[in-house]
């Protein structure tokens, strides 16, 4: 539990400044994908909660690690409060720039990279009281197949949606007959 607690601080300790969520899995991985096909940033910053939808979720998360004993939560409160967006936007503009290097070291042209399909999982969240994806996207670019593979895609509940997403790779869809 404390450790998706960090996850959660750090990944939305990050970016966001359109800030919605996006109840329709299919729907989040294509506009995922549409960020990267269109190299926008800024399209990708917003899939993340803004600060003050950060801070529900992450308050959320600290009363119920509190229970009964709320003598923490001053401390707690203290620290949300540090939150605001353009520090949120300048971490996860980092995670899309650093997905974007990954993507033309493998040698992708967006402008020519379509969408093929996706595969993606679903798992409980305890502790923000909801769910989180991970799952692959396949797509062509210049005659090639690659892939983008995310995780800790997560649904708090208190936001009833998807939001953010760490990039693990876009790299070339290795086939059977390949070397």
């Amino acid at each position: 539990m404390k450790k998706l607690f960090l996850i959660l601080t750090v990944l939305f300790l990050s970016g966001k400044n359109g800030y919605s969520q996006i109840n329709d899995t299919n729907k989040f991985i294509h506009e995922l994908f549409s960020s990267f096909q269109t190299q926008d940033e800024k399209r990708f910053v917003n899939l993340y909660p803004n600060a003050n939808q950060l801070k529900t979720v992450l308050y959320d998360i600290m009363k119920r690690q509190a229970g009964a004993d709320t003598s923490g939560m001053h401390m707690g409160k203290a620290m949300l409060d540090e939150i605001n967006d353009s520090a949120l936007y300048n971490d996860y503009a980092r995670e899309y720039r650093k997905a974007m290097d990954s993507a033309r070291v493998a040698g992708v042209i967006w402008a020519d990279a379509r969408f093929a399909f996706s595969q993606a999982d679903t798992s409980k969240a305890e502790d923000i009281d909801g769910k989180m994806l991970r799952g692959m996207i396949y797509f062509t670019s210049g005659q090639k197949d690659y892939f983008i593979s995310f995780y800790e895609v997560l649904w708090p509940k208190v936001l009833d949606g998807w939001v953010g997403a760490s990039i693990r790779n876009i790299g070339i869809t290795k086939h059977p007959d390949d070397e």
